[in-house]
């Protein structure tokens, strides 16, 4: 074995040949790779014994030289590192190291992966999580993130922020499918159109298609800040890891360089959440929630701290349930409110999904004290009024989040503009579903009835449950979702449970199944709201 520098006659033909690929290939003249390979060589082998051929190999090689741009393109046959093999020189051609992040980037959390700092590559894959996990297992060192987009606005906000916080990304490939829900968000068109046409004085999205392309939390200047230092590249359509990859490395050729940093950039301070050890009790009362499976509705009883029952509320969704609850006056803590929130979130779940509903105690009581009374036994008595008093007030702390997201959003509409998707249930309706497409993006699982199946265009049809169960036929729904299923079609009245996601297709809104199964009708008791003790 010849020692590091001394270099045979057949391997320094190969060197040359290497290096002469290098030379005649322009995306090595700015990269890292062939800028260290050159340098390594010359100390390994001064000039005085280099052989002819390597020596004009090199000198060809450095009159191609320019200002490096990137570390590494990460190729799949990286000519520089060849020369060095070929000529025994030990040390790394490639300057790309591992994994490397940068404490404070980015800024805002999100549905990606970060990867290198320093790389001049962001993917945003849209809404196709598979996508994105692919994309970033498999990344070159030309890619500093990777990551989806769900909304016309927020998302396009984030997208913005955590790009700007990084001046080494100078490209931002858009991919995978776009979103189109029923009320048309459209979060890749979008963003195209932003990197096109900027936004006007009110903060709209120029030529933008979605229904609600406003930017609120971000200003004009930082957008076109984006717009001048970052290449938007279409690939919306593209789900391909390799043909998105393969565009990675070849718009990684171009990067000029780290652009000027934003400067202007809004910091929001994070806040470490915390639960009080005490809680304090709501003056105007308590609450008991039941999940009543004969009616298909929420039940919710108020009741005064003294323990009489004084109001009902009953209705289909929580929100049907906590807006007349905020209307009478019943809460008048917000944490009490956030508590109750919840509590319905989970309470609407149960009766669409079938599982069982238990009211859970409030956070400073921790989960494991939640009641298990039934029916009266939940009601305070005059005899230990006070102890029961607490818990029921334990329990109820959690209307408060959702009824001030609520009014937030009926006194200020525009900013909370494609805010935050409303609490998935476990499994939704037909009827609650369709009514609400747009709050439920990506995999859902809907319940219904098979009203008809069309094996030969792969679709069947579902009904809302109860309506079903209301008018014993397939004809009487108000709403009917068509859903594409490849597998094996269920009988027609048959309840079932898909799960899939909305998708446009030929300019209508069509549930794509992933799996399509049979399902149980389920009964259930109500349960006490743990703000009872």
């Amino acid at each position: 074995m010849s020692e590091p520098g001394e270099a045979k006659s057949g391997d320094v033909e190969e060197a040359v040949r290497q290096l002469r690929h290098a030379a005649s290939s322009a995306k090595c003249w700015a990269c890292g790779c062939l800028h260290g390979t050159l340098k390594a060589i010359e100390r390994a082998i001064p000039a005085g014994r280099q052989p002819g051929k390597l020596a004009e190999a090199i000198g060809a090689a450095k009159a191609k030289l320019v200002e490096a741009r990137y570390d590494c393109l990460g190729c799949q046959e990286c000519h520089p590192a060849a020369a060095m093999n070929a000529l025994n020189i030990e040390g790394e051609a490639c300057p790309a190291g591992p994994v490397e992040l940068r404490a404070g980037w980015p800024p805002l959390a999100g549905d990606y992966a970060a990867l290198r700092y320093q790389a001049p590559v962001a993917v945003c894959t849209l809404t196709d999580s598979g996508l994105s996990v692919a994309i970033a297992k498999a990344a070159s060192p030309e890619i500093a993130i990777v990551g989806m987009m769900q909304t016309e606005n927020l998302g396009i906000e984030r997208v913005i922020h955590n790009v700007l916080a990084n001046p080494n990304i100078r490209f931002l490939i858009v991919c995978g499918e776009d979103s189109r829900q029923a009320v048309g968000h459209l979060p890749g068109q979008s963003l195209l159109a932003l990197a096109q046409s900027g936004v006007d004085a009110e903060g709209r999205i120029v030529a933008a298609k979605g229904r609600r392309p406003f930017l609120r939390n971000i200003s004009s200047s930082a957008v076109e800040h984006f717009r001048q230092t970052v290449e938007v590249i279409d690939m919306i359509g593209e789900n391909g890891t390799a043909a998105i990859l393969a565009a990675a490395r070849k718009i990684a050729v171009r990067n000029p360089g780290p652009a000027e940093p934003y400067s202007d950039a809004r910091i929001v301070p994070t806040v470490r959440g915390s639960i009080p050890a005490k809680m304090t009790p709501d003056p105007a009362g308590y609450f008991v929630i039941y999940a009543d499976r004969q009616k298909r509705r929420l039940n919710m009883e108020h009741y005064a701290n003294e323990g009489v029952l004084d109001t009902v509320i009953e209705g289909r969704s929580a929100a049907e349930v906590y807006l007349p609850a905020i209307d009478k006056g019943l809460v008048s803590r917000l944490d009490h409110a956030a508590y109750l929130g919840r509590e319905l979130a989970r309470a609407e779940r149960s009766l669409a999904s079938g599982e069982p509903y238990v009211q859970d105690a409030a956070p400073e009581r921790g989960t494991s004290e939640a009641c298990s009374c039934q029916g009266e036994s939940c009601i305070p008595g005059k005899k230990g009024t006070q102890m029961r008093k607490w818990i029921v007030l334990a329990c109820v702390l959690g209307l408060v989040s959702v009824v001030a997201i609520v009014w937030a959003v009926q006194k200020w509409p525009a900013p909370r503009v494609g805010g935050p998707v409303a609490t998935r249930p476990v499994v939704l309706g037909v009827d609650q579903y369709m009514r609400n497409v747009d709050r439920y993006p990506g995999l859902v699982t809907v319940e219904g009835i098979v009203s008809s199946v069309s094996p030969g265009e792969n679709m069947l049809a579902l009904i809302d449950r109860q309506e079903w169960e209301e008018c014993q036929t397939v004809t009487c729904a108000k709403l009917t979702l068509p859903v594409r299923w490849t597998g094996g079609m269920p009988g027609v009245k048959t309840l079932v449970r898909a799960e899939g996601e909305a998708r446009q297709i030929g300019g209508k809104l069509v549930f794509v199944a992933k799996s399509v199964r049979k399902a149980q009708p389920t009964t259930e008791t109500a349960t006490c709201d743990p703000y009872v003790e």
